[in-house]
């Protein structure tokens, strides 16, 4: 099993702060098992959809929920997906962060979400990346987006369609 490191093309202060708040720890981890149907969580003003079958892991500081990582293979706590940002080439990811720390010049985040809002992309042997931090009602998200060149069709679908209907949140 190949796998990518993504963090080194993230926006340099923004991407850093946002997984330095969101770091897995006993507070920072949420659920990890997959989901039985499809459903969604809010992460601040953007609410995003996970699709059936595929794993959602909640981040939290503070006891708020600041982030959520939605994948389509299981991810344990020890995972070099939360330890070290590595992905596999025979999957894909979504991470929709609400940052913390300095404010940073980001562009406004419209909606629907597409991969060209993201920058990049990043191609690698083993799959391509994009990463962007973009303002969204005052509040600055990062979003990254993950894609295995081994990764089945479908859930390269299913993750793209996600990322296309995330939406905004009273």
């Amino acid at each position: 099993m190949t796998f990518r490191r993504t963090s080194r093309y993230w926006l340099p202060v923004a991407l850093v702060m946002a997984f330095a708040v969101c770091a897995p720890t006993a507070e920072g981890l949420g659920r990890s098992a997959p989901a039985a149907s499809a459903t969604s969580v809010r992460v601040g003003s953007l609410t995003v959809a996970v699709p059936r079958g595929f794993s959602r892991h909640d981040f939290h500081h503070g006891g708020h929920l600041v982030g959520v990582l939605v994948t389509d293979y299981r991810v344990p706590t020890n995972s070099p997906t939360l330890t070290e940002g590595l992905f596999p080439t025979h999957g894909v990811a979504l991470i929709l962060e609400r940052a913390a720390g300095p404010r940073v010049a980001a562009p406004l985040l419209r909606l629907p979400l597409s991969l060209d809002q993201l920058g990049g992309p990043q191609h690698h042997a083993d799959g391509t990346a994009w990463n962007g931090a973009l303002r969204f009602r005052g509040s600055l998200y990062t979003i990254s987006f993950w894609l295995g060149q081994t990764a089945p069709p479908h859930d390269r679908a299913a993750l793209l369609r996600a990322l296309t209907l995330i939406h905004s949140t009273p």
